[in-house]
């Protein structure tokens, strides 16, 4: 069984943004599974809600995610 990467420490900070990573960092740490979160989209600049599978490996996050709304 290939052995797991040590878990990263949270983001200290109030920042939306850090919020999100920290929950995308537990997600990723506790096994595989999904976030949702609010985030700007680059196409037209609004906040959306967005939701994501994260998964943890290699000792690296990696994640696909998709908005939850065509607003």
């Amino acid at each position: 069984m290939p052995q797991r990467a040590p878990a990263i420490a949270p983001i200290v900070s109030t920042s939306p943004r850090h919020a999100m990573m920290n929950s995308i960092i537990r997600q990723g740490d506790d096994g595989p599974g999904w976030v949702d979160y609010d985030i700007t989209n680059p196409v037209n600049g609004k906040v959306q809600s967005k939701m994501s599978y994260m998964v943890m490996t290699d000792g690296m996050y990696v994640g696909c995610g998709v908005y939850t709304s065509l607003d």
